[in-house]
């Protein structure tokens, strides 16, 4: 595996993605298709409908397959004898003593309890600032390449940076738009 590029390359193309999703929104995307005029946030309910149907989605994949796939390989390490019985807490047990498929489990439901904050909080401060549309896109992007990323990890894949990457791109792009977007915002002075 190689290693990451630089993080002042990262960052670079990060505000590159800023610089072309602000000017975008506010110069080339209509209205009627999520775009905004610099200085108008998201007032209305139906502008954060998208941004909020994209994080409920990626809140009941979380609770429905990461969430309960850990506990089902508990209990099916449990029952094959693996662990101790149920009284015996799992999150108690030395990570060596438990079986591959139990510790896979746990990662993919810890990996997207360590990501998603991040990715709420940015998209939330798109769809407010920036567009909803192009906020909803940018997480439904991330969520899809998540959930992907936890199948793939819970059936013992190593091979997670096809989804790692994609995902860390998104949270940047978001990083990137909504500092070029406050930036921009700074700059123009309070409207009226």
């Amino acid at each position: 595996m190689s290693a990451p590029p630089p993080p002042e390359l990262l960052g670079a193309v990060y505000g590159v993605f800023g610089l072309v999703l602000s000017f975008a929104i506010t110069h080339a995307l209509p209205v009627s298709a999520g775009g905004r005029t610099l200085g108008h946030i998201a007032v209305q309910a139906h502008e954060w409908a998208p941004f909020g149907l994209v994080c409920a989605l990626f809140v009941m994949y979380y609770e429905l397959y990461d969430v309960m796939g850990a506990g089902v390989a508990q209990l099916r390490a449990i029952d094959e004898k693996k662990l101790g019985d149920k009284k015996f807490p799992v999150h108690n047990t030395c990570p060596e003593k438990l079986p591959s498929y139990v510790l896979h489990a746990q990662r993919a439901q810890v990996n997207q309890v360590e990501q998603a904050p991040l990715t709420f909080l940015l998209g939330g401060l798109a769809t407010l600032m920036a567009s909803s549309a192009v906020a909803a896109v940018l997480v439904a992007v991330w969520a899809v390449v998540r959930a992907m990323y936890s199948m793939a990890y819970r059936k013992g894949s190593t091979s997670l940076g096809s989804y790692t990457v994609p995902a860390y791109m998104v949270n940047g792009a978001l990083a990137g738009l909504v500092t070029v977007h406050s930036v921009r915002l700074l700059l123009s002075g309070p409207p009226g």
